[in-house]
């Protein structure tokens, strides 16, 4: 799930890993994914240390009908974004408008903002969890991912086989949106920067929002 809608989300600023509250519509979007979600007992859940995951998922704890175990963990944080955190798109151009430029142009050629991080190196380590969790995990058990838009994408477009100059191809991964994926653990090896359809993952739905 990628977290509801935050007010640096309305505003147009670039968040990483700073952090601004969720809206009103922020948490009822949280809740309505506790609701959806409602029927699953999930086995573990693993969310990002930023302020905005964890009040979704605490909000999102009160519709479900019991608390998973809980990692928190930095292999799932947005994409750091350095400079340009808590700056608007505008703001960000004007500073730095050929790395700008080659994030919205040339994503897979995008090294980071200053300060930053790549999309590679997201995929790495979002990847070396999601091994992981998978191959701790009994067969058929569900797993809970709280993360980020960013995040998410990298995630799905890998899955879906897609090379990282799709990044921004639809489709969007909206806030307060969740996807499902099936693992299979024996297959769940993704190498960092080349053989995407060896991810191990297939996608059972793309983003689904739910208000």
């Amino acid at each position: 799930m990628r977290h509801g809608e935050t007010v640096w989300n309305v505003e147009g600023r670039v968040q990483g890993h700073q952090d601004s509250p969720l809206t009103v519509r922020g948490e009822e979007q949280a809740r309505a994914v506790g609701s959806a979600l409602s029927d699953i007992a999930f086995a573990h859940a693993y969310v990002s240390p930023s302020g905005r995951c964890q009040r979704t998922w605490e909000l999102m704890c009160e519709r479900l009908p019991q608390k998973p175990p809980v990692t928190i963990t930095d292999e799932i944080r947005e994409i750091g974004h350095g400079l340009w955190e808590g700056r608007t798109e505008a703001e960000v151009k004007a500073l730095t408008p050929d790395i700008w430029a080659r994030y919205r142009e040339r994503p897979d050629e995008f090294l980071g903002a200053p300060g930053g991080e790549s999309l590679h190196q997201v995929r790495r380590r979002a990847f070396s969890l999601l091994r992981r969790a998978v191959s701790t995990t009994s067969s058929g058990a569900r797993l809970l991912f709280v993360t980020h838009g960013v995040t998410t994408k990298v995630i799905l477009i890998t899955v879906a086989a897609r090379p990282l100059k799709d990044f921004w191809a639809p489709p969007p991964v909206y806030a307060g949106s969740f996807s499902q994926l099936v693992a299979d653990e024996a297959a769940a090896s993704v190498e960092a920067d080349g053989a995407y359809a060896g991810s191990g993952f297939r996608i059972l739905s793309w983003p689904r929002e739910t208000i």
